[in-house]
């Protein structure tokens, strides 16, 4: 690890040690949005001539450095983070698109940053407030409670369910508790023409694995061609592609998983242990139409107001994630 990485690391851990010193009170929300939304920022992304593509959000996470969701960033030839009439080029430094987590980085940047509540305090029913630029509208702050915490199979918490407001924009903002700790980045939200109160946010804690988990990612290409591995002869794709059949599922979701299967990359595919399901992808949204945030959250949204309990991912594209 480089000294800047383990300077960033020791930054972070840092700030989140400062959670047991600290009993802090909760905070009246126009306290904490004056507190915590100077750490909050807009991303607008650029193509290959330098046109506006998109806009997002990003929060400080220490001196230089932003956190945001991958799939902001997705397909563009460049970014800046822009706060009022302050612009700034920035770069990015870790990637973790497996988690839809990214670190920005951005020279001669010294805006606060924030501190990192654990998931070991986040409960069910707590308030909670979400800042971000929803359809490019910065500093906005919307409030709703943390309705549910969604587990992957292996009892590790996966995403934050919340009842605060979040748009198209709000990906790579912060959510907050009372005490103005960042809990969450947003990361998908409903279209209100189909259901309310249901978004999500991924686990702010995952920040703190970031930098080891980004370069990981960054080392993979290297080591690939520095140690080139002899090709395999190609094998036959799994007989889910063939005969697709998912044995906890009911007729009707059995039907959805061969129409899942159909569609274009990317797509992920939700299923619960009551034997519904939900699926998404990039072009179309998926079982009910989203605004473009990655599919995975998306396919565990449609899983659950279909009446899934315990909805998670099983497929990702055409790899099975969770058996």
């Amino acid at each position: 690890m480089s000294p800047l990485q383990n300077r960033i690391c020791l930054t972070i851990a840092g700030l989140a040690s400062l959670l047991g010193l600290s009993a802090a009170q909760a905070m009246e929300p126009d306290e904490l949005f004056e507190k915590v939304s100077p750490s909050v920022w807009v991303v607008v992304t650029n193509d290959s001539q330098g046109k506006p593509m998109a806009s997002g959000t990003a929060v400080v996470i220490a001196e230089g450095r932003l956190v945001t969701n991958c799939h902001v960033l997705a397909k563009s030839s460049s970014f800046t983070v822009h706060r009022e009439k302050i612009s700034f080029p920035a770069t990015l430094e870790y990637p973790d698109v497996e988690r839809d987590l990214c670190q920005i980085k951005v020279n001669n940047f010294y805006a606060p940053s924030v501190l990192i509540g654990l998931v070991d305090r986040l409960r069910v029913g707590q308030k909670v407030y979400a800042i971000g630029a929803p359809r490019g509208f910065e500093e906005t702050m919307s409030d709703g409670m943390l309705s549910s915490l969604r587990m992957g199979k292996d009892g590790q918490l996966r995403y934050i369910q919340i009842t605060a407001p979040i748009s198209h924009g709000s990906s790579g903002g912060g959510l907050f508790n009372t005490r103005g700790e960042l809990i969450g980045i947003t990361s998908a939200g409903e279209d209100a023409t189909y259901a309310q109160n249901i978004n999500f946010a991924v686990p702010a804690q995952w920040i703190l694995e970031l930098p080891e988990r980004g370069q990981a990612a960054l080392d993979k290409p290297r080591t690939a061609t520095r140690n080139p591995a002899p090709i395999a002869p190609a094998q036959p794709k799994p007989a889910v592609a063939v005969t697709p059949k998912i044995a906890e599922l009911s007729e009707s979701c059995q039907a959805s998983f061969k129409q899942y299967l159909q569609l274009p990359n990317p797509r992920a595919f939700a299923i619960s242990s009551n034997g519904h399901c939900g699926y998404a992808w990039s072009g179309g949204g998926g079982s009910v139409s989203g605004f473009g945030v990655s599919a995975g959250p998306r396919a565990i949204r449609y899983c659950i107001q279909g009446g899934g309990s315990s909805c998670r991912t099983y497929m990702v594209d055409n790899e099975v994630v969770d058996e």
